[in-house]
This record gives C-alpha cells, structure tokens and sequence, in this order.
C-alpha cells in the first residue's frame, strides 16, 4: 500500500515489537524472489520441507535463483514491483514489467539494460482491463518463448481518510477493481499459459491488513487484501493440481508511491 516512509515509520514505532525496523520494498522483493524460484516446491505450510526433516536449506547459498526464469511483474513501474524486477533480474531471469506508468517503467529498463542484455522490457498494462492483461502475457511469451511466474503486485490504497462513515461506492469499485479483479485477472492469463507445461508460480500481493486487524488503514483496502488472500487459496485447489503454485505475500506498510 502506498504510504509515506515517515507515516510507515511512525505505525511500526507504535505497534512492532522490533522498534526501528521498518520494512522495505526489497524485503518484500526478497519474498517474491523466493516464491518465483523452484525452492518455494518444497514449502509446506509456510516452512520449507527441508527444515521439517531436519535439513535447513541456505537459500542465500544460490546466486542465479532465477535463471532461465520468465517473470511478469504488474506494478512493476515503482515500489515493492520495480524493487522486484531488479532483484528478478540480478538473479537470471527475464522481466517483463506490467504498469500504466509509462515514463517509470521504460526508465527502469533503460537504467538496467545494455546492448547486450535486455533483462527488463515493458508492456503497457491496466490490470483492470482483461485485454491488456492477456496482452500482457502473451507478449512475455512471445518475447521469451514462455512464462514461468506471474507477480501479480499491481494495487492502490484508495481513500487514505475513509473512515466507515465516509466509504463510498466509487472508491470502493475502484480499488476492488485493481486489488481483486486485477488479481484475478493475472492469474487467469498466467494459468492459460501455464496449464500446457504443468508448472509455474503466482504470486500475489495482499497486505498484512488481511490477517491482522491493522487499524490504520482504509476498510476498503483491508477487504479488498482479504478477498486477495481468498483468491489465493481458492486458486491453489484448482492450479495445484495441475503443478501451478499460487502464494501470496502479505507484508506490513512499506513505503511506496502511491
């Protein structure tokens, strides 16, 4: 969720027990990282298999953890997403970045690519729009032959000030639009072209809110990172199945742009 990192700063100081860690967009890059990599096949319950037998893998011990990866990234423009598309790159893999902010995105590219790399690229993307989505996808798999994981990140706060008493259908339609339906719309696209192979990662964004009762944040956004948290586990039936894992993160505020 965007938030200034003196307000984010201030809620962690008065409700964290760790005072003066503050989260940051790249610890959430990191968890990303870790549930697109095929070490995230032998997590159970939130654990990784091996630590359950006994055996504690060093996930640090891998320095290309993505390689031969194709990732797609909503919201990769800026925040927790372009943190993530430069870690996904520095460890193998082939980015391609969703977002409706044009101008972020290709600086983005232009300030990690180079003649002879090309690890970032940008499609234009409104996650609400089924179209640009579909495109979305379709063009990672035409420009790198498939897609391994889908980071479906892409998410607004809506009104910061809405108290119970000030929600309004308006805002309300619009973030559920972009935090749910843009999340469902990801995995539909990534699991259409993923269910041939019999692989593959989603990965959503959902927000501390969606487990915990946050209180400083909007009910909007609190129940749209709860439905977020719903797809999820309803999407890991169906996908599973099919060797397809669905994870979601949901961190604390990190301070992004709105």
């Amino acid at each position: 969720m965007g938030m200034k990192k003196s307000t984010v700063e201030e809620i962690v100081y008065a409700s964290a027990n760790l005072k003066g860690v503050v989260p940051e967009v790249e610890d959430v890059a990191e968890a990303a990282l870790y549930l697109g990599s095929d070490e995230s096949k032998y997590m159970i319950e939130g654990y990784n298999r091996d630590y359950h037998v006994g055996k504690l893998l060093n996930r640090c011990q891998y320095r290309y953890r993505l390689e031969g990866k194709v990732a797609l990234i909503t919201g990769g423009a800026s925040g927790i997403g372009e943190s993530s598309a430069r870690l996904f790159a520095q460890h193998g893999a082939k980015v391609v970045v969703g977002d409706i902010q044009d101008d972020l995105a290709l600086s983005l590219c232009k300030n990690n690519n180079n003649s002879s790399n090309d690890a970032i690229s940008f499609v234009h993307c409104d996650v609400t729009n089924d179209f640009d989505v579909q495109n979305a996808v379709d063009t990672a798999v035409s420009k790198h032959g498939k897609l391994d994981i889908m980071f479906s990140n892409a998410g607004i706060p809506g009104n910061m000030n809405a108290g119970i008493f000030a929600v309004d259908h308006e805002d309300f339609k619009r973030v559920f639009d972009v935090n749910v339906f843009g999340a469902l719309l990801a995995a539909k696209h990534a699991a259409r072209v993923m269910l041939p192979t019999k692989k593959g990662s989603i990965v959503f964004t959902s927000s501390l809110a969606s487990v915990s009762a946050a209180g400083e944040v909007p009910h909007t956004y609190a129940a749209s990172k709860h439905a977020v948290v719903g797809l999820t586990k309803n999407l890991c039936v169906e996908l599973g199945r099919y060797g397809i894992r669905v994870n979601c993160i949901s961190p604390f505020g990190v301070a992004t742009p709105f």
